[in-house]
């Protein structure tokens, strides 16, 4: 009787199921010396599971090596955590010993309840941790409690008998698998297929939760296959599973324990008929736009004198497919074919009429349909950084993330999270585009840098008293072709361009004395939005000529004194004061005021005093002085 059955259903797979190949030379030459790590819980260490599994190698012909780290409770979360003494363990273990195989057992209310929070991103900064040290992962599935479990999920309570629990456990596992690319040991499903063969024998102690001795001997059974099988590793006997392999309680003839292990041969052999029969698939996961389909071929392989296997079944081991969620997907078993109908996630599960179940975890995606950016347009300087934000649509995109790209990178760069940086100046494109190939496109001008150290400085004007010349000065900007200048009479506002030039200077002339002038500096290079950022105001202002009101003798307390008055100017810092005794004579200061009067009391009798005052301003530290006043003729009173 044939012992391969295969129901094979055309695919073209979506996703490639992830094989896992270990060359002979991963090993020692004697004899295949494989070393295998156990990492779990209490479902590991009960029953001593590692050591079963080494004396079933043994038995088989294969020199083996099995260590374990087994806490009781313990989540994936303390293995990945370095710096929990688990974790650290873990990895002192990984570096010191070189493994070949590292089994990774994760409790089963963990996978249940905290799959998308927490163990996902703890099973794989194990995984990748393993694989960093040269050994390949394998996932333990476990199995459902005795009575089933309860519990809340995304605020839903579920309520789970001990075969729906140990489906769902299954469904999580292959997701695990699949997402990781590791392979999955399906104890879980080994246990309750063994109980549904001879439900005399219980797979519980008396907790309802851990392994019985034979429970444990089924999952040893199974992980021996996976390594074996999956790895193309050969016992002495040639072997291709442990089907066969003479490890159970056996005596000699005297009646001592040969092999003193807690599991008579007739339920070892069932353990080991059942674990031999094992379900393949073309796919590990199917990850498609809604709207399209996907095909599975899935495959029962069981060795060719495996008994139990053709009592099952006979000619054609039937397997069909089951959708969780026919509104997410539906399931084609005839043709083998997965149709995605709506976005979201569930799994289809082909089950053998063997009773040979396997997990395919299926993501519905929803395409997105546009990206676009907050702005289509940006200016810069150089050196400026901004933001851009792309909103993916629709709302419900599976797939949200974005690349983006700068036209010229030596004008702008963007980094992986849409941030601009502004380089040189000139023009380039920044596009961002969806994971399927829309774009949308935001124009980035990167302006001149703004001229630097703009000052002003008066000079004589040729057009007379009532005028002066200023001249602008500024600092050189790279890349500026032109310098536009422009004037106001307030800082605020106003500005007018006066005059364009390719230097770095320029001369305002002929402008009146007496108002203060506000100049700002562009630089371009003939591209008006490129054109830099207006420079800071610098100003300029020459005070007009003082214009004497009134000079005249005064009295105070009784004392004679000489009293100038004039026209008091706005925006100036003060006034000098000059005094002579001769008409055309020399004048010296004598007074510097904030106020428009003053009065003189160092004067003599009779004597006649000639006076002259300027006003002056102070701008960027620099004082600058208007014309000095007409002279005002007063004599001193008797």
């Amino acid at each position: 009787m044939k012992r391969n059955k295969a129901i094979s259903f055309i695919i073209a797979l979506v996703l490639a199921f992830t094989s896992m190949c270990v060359s002979g030379a991963a090993f020692a030459q004697d004899g295949y010396d494989i070393k295998v790590l156990f990492v779990g819980n209490s479902f590991t260490y009960t029953n001593s599971l590692p050591d079963l599994y080494e004396g079933l190698s043994d038995t088989a012909g294969l020199k083996v090596r099995a260590d374990s780290i087994t806490y009781g409770s313990a989540y994936l979360s303390y293995y990945a955590d370095k710096n929990h003494a688990y974790g650290e363990e873990l990895r002192d273990m990984l570096k010191d010993e070189d493994y070949d195989y590292v089994v990774v057992q994760p409790q089963s209310l963990e996978l249940l309840k905290t799959y998308a929070t927490t163990t996902l991103s703890s099973a794989n900064t194990i995984v990748n941790l393993i694989r960093k040290y040269g050994a390949e992962p394998i996932l333990f599935m476990t199995w459902g409690y005795r009575d089933g479990c309860s519990y809340a999920l995304n605020g839903e309570d579920i309520e789970l008998d001990r075969e729906s629990m140990t489906q769902t456990i299954a469904d999580y596992a292959y997701s695990l698998g699949n997402e990781l690319g590791i392979t999955v040991a399906p104890c879980g499903y080994n246990l309750l297929r063994y109980t549904k063969q001879n439900s005399d024998k219980s797979m519980y102690k008396s907790d309802g939760k851990h392994p019985s001795y034979l429970a444990s001997y089924i999952s040893m059974c199974t992980i021996y296959n996976t390594i074996i099988s999956e790895y193309n590793i050969k016992a002495e006997e040639k072997r291709g599973t442990c089907l066969g392999v003479p490890f159970w309680y056996t005596e000699d003839e005297d009646g001592y324990p040969v092999i003193d292990i807690s599991v008579k041969q007739e339920y070892a052999e069932l353990a080991q008929q059942i674990s031999d029969i094992r379900m393949t698939c073309s796919v590990s996961g199917i990850s498609a736009n809604k709207g399209t389909k996907a095909k599975i071929s899935a495959e029962v392989k069981a060795s060719d004198d495996n008994a139990l296997y053709g009592e099952l079944f006979d000619e054609e081991d039937k397997i069909t497919l089951v959708s969780l969620d026919e509104k997410i997907a539906s399931a084609d078993s005839e043709n083998g074919i997965v149709y995605l109908k709506n976005a979201g996630n569930t799994v289809v599960r082909a089950v053998s009429d063997s009773g040979v179940s396997l997990s395919v975890p299926v993501e519905s995606r929803q395409p997105a349909t546009s990206v676009t950016l907050s702005t289509d347009s940006v200016e810069l300087d150089i050196g400026d950084t901004k933001k851009l934000d792309a909103t993916v649509k629709p709302a419900n995109a599976t797939d949200k993330s974005v690349s983006w790209t700068s036209s010229n990178t030596d004008v702008a760069t963007v980094s992986d999270t849409g941030k601009i940086k502004a380089v040189s100046s000139g023009k380039c494109k920044i596009t961002v585009t969806s994971h399927n190939g829309y774009t949308d496109v935001c124009t980035v001008y990167v302006r001149l840098t703004t001229p630097k150290n703009v000052k002003v400085k008066n000079q004589t004007s040729s057009k007379g008293s009532k005028y002066s010349n200023f001249k602008i000065t500024w600092d050189e900007v790279n890349g500026a072709s032109k310098y536009l200048v422009y004037r106001s009479t307030s800082k605020s506002g106003g500005y007018t361009q006066i005059k364009e030039v390719s230097g770095t200077e320029c001369t305002d002339k002929n402008q009146k004395r007496g108002v203060r002038y506000y100049y700002k500096v562009y630089a371009s290079n003939g591209t008006r939005v490129l054109r830099s950022a207006a420079s800071s105001y610098a100003s300029g202002k020459v005070p007009a000529k003082v214009r004497i009101t009134e000079g005249r003798r005064t009295e105070s307390s009784g004392k004679k004194h000489i009293k100038i008055t004039w026209a008091k100017q706005s925006d100036v810092a003060g006034y000098e004061v000059y005094r002579s005794t001769k008409k055309n004579g020399k004048y010296k200061l004598v007074k510097r005021t904030g106020s428009n009067t003053f009065t003189d009391s160092n004067v003599r009798k009779k004597k006649t005093y000639y006076y002259r005052v300027k006003a002056y301003v102070k701008i960027d530290g620099n004082t600058i002085f208007g014309k000095l006043s007409s002279r005002k003729r007063v004599k001193k009173a008797k």
